[in-house]
């Protein structure tokens, strides 16, 4: 209590530090949140483009079914799924099977229907915003009448939804059973494994395809992402870097105008670890109050803004942020305290 007293009486010359290093913590907990919520956010986006799908896709006539197997046999593709598109006057007929399991699908009704319908050959349909609302916004679980036969809407997608494979507008996503025709196949897969155009070659034999590899592209841009959240967190370190820097600068050039406060503690008794003790106190004071300033006001500031969307994330990368600054902010001022801690009651005298 008596420290806390001493300590609000000497608060003017305290006040310079807690602001620059409050300044200095904001800056970096605004970054690395920001940084992170803007990772979070472009790799959602990426994941939406299905960027980590692999595209075969035919370009002469073939036994699919033959190519298909003899492709997952020898590239053991595990995660798959086939896409013959036939281009309708009006729409467009995608037989299929579930596309859920590859692609982030944005669904304004229902869901996508799943693998056990396309093996029983289901009459369920997905629609395109654009189409569903040609045929009179039909909700889920109802029918429509689709070339003389009745299918039930299981799914409707949003208005727009486009990805790099897919404009889904003017589409009805119908199971691989009622194919009768094509002009395009494709088959879409995950895989980590590789695949060498030689082998394809040897796989399809005679067949033409083109093969679309771009696994890579997503953890591309993920890696340029990372590296440049690096270089904020960096640049903001080594603005708290400068802050903790100027902290010890200031408490050494305060320490002469100290000289008589020291002087009168050890004529009183005081030890040389008290006064240490005392100087590492002030700075440890000073960081908590920065740190927790600085934490109070980002998080209003993110709330404020309505981007604590992942709280649970940002608040682990807080703590872990707070849980090193403070500690750091105190090892800064050992060699001031440790100076102070070699005042004599002569030098005191003296000066």
């Amino acid at each position: 209590m008596l420290f806390l007293r001493e300590f609000w009486q000497r608060r003017r010359q305290f006040y310079l530090s807690i602001l620059s290093n409050f300044l200095a913590i904001l800056l970096l907990l605004t970054v690395s949140d920001l940084s992170a919520l803007l990772l979070q956010g472009i790799e959602s986006r990426l994941a939406g483009m299905s960027l980590d799908v692999s595209c075969l896709q035919y370009l002469k006539e073939a036994d699919y079914e033959d190519c298909e197997n003899r492709l997952i046999e020898n590239c053991k593709v595990s995660l798959y799924s086939r896409y013959c598109l036939y281009h309708g006057e009006e729409h467009d007929l995608a037989y299929c099977r579930d596309l859920s399991r590859l692609f982030d699908l944005e669904f304004l009704l229902g869901r996508f229907f799943s693998e056990q319908q396309v093996i029983n050959n289901e009459n369920v349909a997905v629609l395109g915003h654009e189409v569903w609302m040609d045929l009179g916004c039909p909700a889920v679980n109802e029918f429509f009448s689709l070339n003389g036969a009745q299918f039930r809407v299981c799914g409707v997608l949003k208005q727009g939804y486009d990805n790099i494979w897919l404009s889904g507008d003017y589409i009805i996503f119908l199971p691989l059973g009622y194919l009768d025709e094509a002009d395009e196949v494709r088959l879409f897969f995950r895989s980590d494994g590789g695949y060498l155009d030689d082998l394809l070659d040897e796989t399809l034999g005679e067949d033409g395809y083109l093969l679309i590899r771009q696994g890579m592209l997503k953890k591309s841009f993920s890696q340029l992402l990372k590296q440049g959240q690096a270089i904020l967190l960096a640049l903001s370190l080594f603005c708290l870097l400068i802050s903790l820097l100027g902290m010890v600068n200031h408490t050494l050039s305060s320490l002469k105008g100290r000289y008589r406060e020291i002087g009168i503690k050890k004529a009183l008794g005081a030890e040389e670890g008290d006064i240490i003790r005392q100087f590492l106190l002030e700075a440890l004071l000073i960081m908590l109050i920065s740190s927790l300033s600085a934490l109070l006001t980002e998080t209003a500031v993110m709330k404020a803004a309505s981007l604590m969307s992942s709280s649970q994330l940002m608040t682990d990368r807080r703590y872990s942020f707070l849980l090193w600054v403070i500690p750091a902010g105190c090892l800064c001022c050992l060699y001031p305290a440790y100076r102070a801690g070699k005042v004599s009651i002569m030098e005191a005298i003296r000066n």
